[in-house]
């Protein structure tokens, strides 16, 4: 609370996105103590959450069901109720769930981690629908940029959102051209020991090469495909800029550990503990688990992770949503992008 008051640097990464967020709710709210202040932000938070994946789930569901052949005469009478059932299910899921609920504790990232997602992929969804209407791919662009000074967990969500917002075929050949380049450019870095973040788990490096290869690859068929190279290459360098601007919130823990009082975890206003706590060094670095060595252990976590969200939100919350996968053979419309059937299920990726 002390650093909530002061807009003050938190333990490593600091969380900058939030404590700013977190100090406009001390300041708004003029009545109950400082605790109290905060969660009324974090609940609103989440209750922006729900409501936004609400949205998404019932424009998804209604397109969803324009791409029907039975379905598109419906009438409104049957159609309301039933979009209307589709958006409580996860906005319910969501709400009821424990990851919610751990919002009842002050100094929670948490739901407004959750909030900023849910505005990355609502940007993505439109910009699906209209592809040509870049300015809500770069929104998103930024919305993610600040979700990655929230909470580090969404810098590994890169590759699950273009899974469900597959860009076209020219720009994401430039932006695997984008990834091949900060691959190469990593490992000069470390080569020439200006970083040691690689000097970590083997199980990392499998993962960075895999990615960087895969880029790499994925770079030249599309090259082939598409026969052109950085064609798009303002688009996609516009897209890394406004992510850099999202995720330049980080600079104010330097600026916070110079101008509040000593309440600055990690030392961020020096060159050496800005890094520190950027990269969470007071704490274990990444270890994943060995799936080419010991697949079991990965294959129990997995198991662990089913029945944890299982636990968390029951089995008829988490299975309703996949019964879309029945009904979305039978779409025709080329208005419902595949990644769409995605859309149900996110705030069962959110949660996670």
């Amino acid at each position: 609370m002390h650093r909530l008051v002061l807009c003050g640097d938190s333990h490593p990464p600091g969380y900058p996105f939030w404590a700013i967020y977190s100090w406009l709710w001390t300041k708004l709210l003029v009545v109950g103590n400082v605790a109290w202040r905060v969660e009324v932000g974090e609940a609103t938070a989440a209750a922006l959450a729900c409501g936004l994946v609400a949205l998404m789930v019932s424009r998804g569901s209604s397109m969803l069901m324009e791409g029907i052949e039975e379905l598109k005469n419906i009438t409104s009478k049957w159609e309301t109720p039933s979009v209307w059932f589709q958006e409580l299910l996860p906005a319910c899921c969501l709400v009821l769930g424990a990851s919610c609920g751990a919002s009842q504790l002050p100094s929670i990232v948490f739901p407004l981690r959750r909030a900023w997602m849910m505005m990355v992929l609502i940007c993505l969804m439109r910009w699906i629908y209209a592809p040509h209407q870049r300015g809500y791919l770069y929104t998103a662009m930024f919305f993610f940029g600040i979700c990655a000074t929230i909470h580090q967990l969404c810098w590994s969500r890169p590759w699950a959102l273009r899974s469900r917002s597959p860009p076209p075929a020219k720009l994401g050949r430039d932006l695997f051209l984008g990834n091949s380049i900060v691959y190469i450019l990593g490992l000069i870095a470390n080569s020439l020991h200006f970083t040691n973040l690689l000097d970590t788990a083997p199980m990392v490096l499998i993962i960075y090469h895999t990615v960087g290869i895969g880029s790499f690859c994925a770079w030249i068929w599309l090259g082939l495909r598409t026969k052109g190279i950085a064609t798009e290459w303002k688009a996609a360098i516009l897209m890394g800029l406004l992510w850099l601007a999202g995720a330049s919130f980080y600079f104010y823990e330097p600026i916070a550990g110079m101008t509040d009082p000593p309440m600055q975890w990690g030392y961020p206003r020096t060159v050496e503990g800005f890094f520190h706590a950027l990269s969470r060094g007071q704490y274990e670095k990444a270890s994943p688990s060995d799936v080419v060595h010991d697949p079991g252990r990965f294959i129990m976590q997995l198991g662990i992770l089913v029945s944890d969200i299982a636990t968390e939100f029951n089995w008829f919350w988490c299975s309703s949503p996949w019964f879309r996968f029945c009904f979305f053979s039978r779409c025709k419309s080329a208005n419902v992008p595949g990644s769409l059937v995605w859309w149900p299920f996110t705030f069962v990726w959110v949660c996670c």
